[in-house]
């Protein structure tokens, strides 16, 4: 994608949803991992668009007839490529007793009392 590619599609994604921004069509667009079922975050609609045009993802759901550009207008959208997310999911807790104990320095947080 070009810079002048890049202005004119913004130019045109901005003009085009100012509109349907102030009728609450569209604030943000939900982004599905590639098997279509595991949603990862939301990004803006600006954001989506580019990644439609650079063929990152394509649309999931739409909202029926309305276009921007040749692209319907998405309400999420699907990466074509798989991105693992174990680090979701790989942590334990966020904390440990013994990670409390250390960072307490091995005192009660009532009394105050060593707990060693």
């Amino acid at each position: 994608m070009s810079l002048g590619d890049t202005d004119r599609l913004d130019g045109l994604i901005q003009a085009l949803t100012t509109d349907w921004k102030e009728d609450g069509l569209v604030s943000d667009v939900l982004v599905y991992n590639a098997d279509g079922w595991t949603p990862l975050h939301r990004v803006s609609l600006r954001h989506a668009m580019r990644m439609l045009f650079r063929q990152v993802a394509e649309v999931h759901e739409a909202i029926p007839d309305r276009l921007i550009g040749m692209f319907p207008l998405p309400v999420s959208v699907r990466l074509v490529r798989y991105i693992p997310t174990r680090w979701r999911h790989s942590r334990g807790p966020a904390w440990s007793r013994a990670g409390v104990f250390a960072r307490d320095g091995h005192r009660c947080a009532y009394c105050t009392a060593s707990g060693r």
